[in-house]
């Protein structure tokens, strides 16, 4: 659905729930059981939770890699990964047809159930599988326009429609995606809706006219945010998104409109980056005053910073390129090397002055960190 922010937490969110889902390329689909529109009494909720359970049972026994989700009572999602090993698309999608077609057959003859399932184009990375279930979405909607039964792919659709598609999940996704910064999934959330309304329907010019002014409409929703209300740009991203002309073709449009988030985005970053210098900065400074104390750790940091541990190790290491305890180790060497050259402390005394409990681990650090063991280190330094 879009909601995690990179790889690396995909990965872990995937290793966590135990999934086994492939990082690699693939296609995401809706799944529909027919029949029960409108109905939510207790007997048709607990039918169609086994109708979900037998169709999840057929699937995992045709011995195909499929991730599998409930969405809502009479929906699942799809997920099909493969390897980079395996043949092209066209073969991969030859593949899933036939099993989704067995799928439907198997389940239409054993329990008279009927459903479509609506597939999205190939996702080159499981980074852009929103992409997929989005138009898996519209294929499914286009189904339903056209009272389609069976499998039907994004690609095979094209609507003739009397009004445009732009739903409130889509704008408030662009809404907080630019809200956060990332100009590459705001332009691909974009460009799919311009793609779904110019190349797979039928809009009259009223209706294309109405669609560039809701999107108008979503970026001067923007503009009511505080972080760019009081940003300098904001007279200038006003006038432009006010100077956008419905009238226009709609690849100018288009073209404005992704100057105006880019110039937006620019000011989240620029944001965003001010608030990391501050917080590293700040990191530093704690760290520089309090290294002695030998039960500082990423909690303590984090709680002084008012961050999540998580965010300050990841932003720490992004930022300086170092990691935070081996920033903080780093720092109680470089203080126990000043000691060790004034030659007025016994290496246990450094220790407990540097932060450490024990003076074996103070050791090993030291030869970690500097090469050499403290007491090699000090009779160097007087020679």
């Amino acid at each position: 659905a879009g909601e995690f922010q990179s790889r690396e937490e995909i990965i872990a969110a995937a290793g966590q729930a135990d999934t086994g889902l492939s990082m690699n390329s693939g296609y995401a689909g809706i799944l529909q059981i027919h029949g029960y529109s409108g109905m939510d009494s207790v007997e048709i909720l607990n039918e169609l939770s086994a109708a979900r359970l037998l169709l999840k049972q057929a699937l995992q026994d045709s011995g195909s890699d499929i991730q599998m989700t409930d969405l809502g009572s009479d929906r699942m999602v799809l997920v099909f990964t493969s390897g980079e090993e395996e043949p092209g698309e066209e073969s991969r999608r030859a593949k899933i047809q036939h099993l989704l077609e067995q799928l439907a057959d198997f389940v239409l003859q054993e329990y008279r159930i009927t459903v479509t399932v609506a597939l999205g184009d190939s996702f080159p990375s499981v980074m852009e599988a929103s992409h997929s279930f989005e138009q898996a979405k519209q294929a499914l909607e286009y189904a339903a326009y056209m009272n389609r039964k069976g499998i039907l792919w994004f690609s095979d659709t094209r609507m003739e429609s009397a009004t445009y598609y732009y739903p409130l999940d889509i704008e408030l996704r662009l809404i907080s995606t630019i809200s956060s910064g990332d100009i590459e999934e705001a332009r691909r959330i974009v460009a799919s809706v311009i793609s779904q309304n110019v190349e797979n329907r039928e809009l009259s010019i009223d209706m294309k006219q109405q669609l560039i002014e809701e999107l108008k409409g979503t970026l001067l929703k923007l503009l009511d945010q505080k972080s760019f209300m009081e940003s300098e740009v904001f007279e200038n991203v006003k006038n432009r998104i006010i100077g956008i002309q419905a009238k226009e073709a709609i690849e100018p449009v288009t073209r404005e409109i992704d100057g105006i988030m880019e110039a937006l985005c620019g000011v989240i970053t620029s944001k965003r980056n001010d608030v990391h210098t501050r917080t590293i900065e700040q990191i530093t400074l704690y760290i520089a005053k309090t290294y002695m104390d030998p039960d500082l750790n990423l909690y303590r940091i984090a709680e002084k910073v008012e961050r999540p541990e998580k965010y300050i190790s990841q932003l720490f290491k992004d930022v300086t390129g170092t990691n935070l305890s081996d920033h903080l180790e780093k720092v109680r060497m470089d203080h126990a090397a000043v000691l060790l050259k004034k030659n007025d402390y016994t290496v246990d005394d450094i220790a407990s002055r540097v932060g450490y409990n024990s003076s074996h681990s103070f050791r090993r650090a030291f030869k970690r960190v500097m090469g050499v063991s403290p007491s090699s280190y000090r009779q160097s330094a007087g020679e």
